[in-house]
């Protein structure tokens, strides 16, 4: 057990971090361990076929039924009371288990997994805190981004920026596929990228110690179509 306490200021940890899952057939494997530090986690099935399917470790999961089901390009999300759970309440929710996952056909699929932590490896020196003001200041946002250069070899799209609060995602292309990352990994189309069909978009704001502050990667499927619109939230 792991003891917890809220300050009255925050530590702004970049967020999330993006993990690929691979070679995932009709046995159950581990996705992702137990986290006691875990706030969120966002779960994506970028198989074009594959249907897959996630359960917490320990309950059975088995091929072809049960188990909480990601169709192709779907996404499965949890969050806890402190990063905004899903029914607005102020009860205390965890998300702190280690997750499984299985196929429901033969062959190697992938899952992407965005992962909200304070366990950040990739943050050797914590940020300078930040407080909540009780002053409003009118800003203008979004910001709007149109990326117009993207190739079949991930590149970065946004940097890192510690007061952003949400970020928009959008695919305005009409044959080929996008697929985003988080920066600590390459964007692929496929596990560990959000992968984005053609005039398709995904949404996620920040809220309690969700953070959506990192730098993000992106690659399309094809050349001929290098677009990506971005709207970011301050």
């Amino acid at each position: 057990m792991v003891a917890r306490s809220y300050l009255s200021h925050d530590i702004p940890v970049l967020g999330p971090i993006g993990v690929a899952v691979t070679g995932i057939s009709t046995t159950p494997v581990t996705a992702i361990a137990a986290d006691f530090v875990r706030h969120g986690i966002l779960f994506h099935n970028p198989n074009p076929t594959t249907t897959l399917r996630i359960l917490p470790l320990g309950a059975t999961l088995v091929s072809g039924s049960g188990g909480i089901v990601i169709v192709p390009y779907g996404f499965a999300e949890f969050y806890d009371s402190s990063g905004g759970n899903m029914g607005d309440d102020d009860s205390l929710v965890r998300v702190n288990c280690g997750w499984q996952v299985v196929a429901d056909t033969a062959g190697a699929a992938g899952l992407t997994i965005w992962n909200w932590t304070e366990a950040n490896p990739a943050v050797t020196l914590a940020p300078m805190p930040l407080v909540q003001q009780n002053l409003d200041v009118d800003i203008s946002s979004p910001s709007a981004q149109a990326v117009t250069n993207l190739t079949t070899v991930s590149s970065q799209v946004r940097a890192a920026n510690q007061v952003r609060r949400g970020l928009y995602m959008h695919n305005p292309g009409a044959t080929y596929a996008k697929g985003i990352a988080p920066g600590n990994i390459a964007a692929a189309i496929g596990a560990g990228s959000i992968v984005l069909l053609p005039q398709a978009s995904k949404e996620i704001r920040a809220r309690g110690k969700i953070r959506i502050n990192c730098a993000f990667n992106a690659v399309t499927a094809n050349n001929a179509d290098p677009d990506l619109t971005l709207l970011t939230y301050l």
